[in-house]
């Protein structure tokens, strides 16, 4: 497969128009294979065997005829793999606890008052 000598004649004339034609990978290019991408540039083909530049994504990359097939009308370029879905999230509601508030029990000094009026409480009691 690939293309054809027609063919690049009208890539030509297209890419000499100012026009970007539009070429699909073929499986010789590998796992982009399927994808559309359009002719921005065409090298001299003595000079490399890679000559025709492709813009694709945002990257300009050089193939060989082989690589190359015209796309056919109505080909759209295909999204790489898509990424798988993300497992969902269970939604979780933030809470935030207040410090625990320190009880006066929990201080020396409230102990001793504590005590100290346990006490009082206690004398005028025991003397009657």
């Amino acid at each position: 497969m690939g293309l054809s000598t027609k063919e690049l004649a009208q890539i030509r004339e297209l890419v000499s128009a100012g026009k970007r034609p539009r070429v699909m990978f073929t499986e010789a290019a590998g796992q982009i294979a399927g994808q559309v991408g359009h002719v921005v540039q065409l090298e001299d083909p003595k000079k490399h065997d890679d000559w025709i530049l492709v813009k694709f994504g945002a990257d300009v990359l050089p193939f060989p005829p082989s690589d190359l097939a015209m796309a056919p009308r109505g080909a759209v370029k295909k999204a790489a793999e898509p990424a798988p879905p993300a497992p969902p999230t269970p939604e979780f509601k933030v809470v935030r606890e207040a410090p625990p508030a320190k009880s006066q029990a929990a201080t020396p000094a409230a102990q001793e008052k504590k005590t100290t009026m346990s006490e009082a409480d206690k004398t005028p009691a025991d003397a009657s």
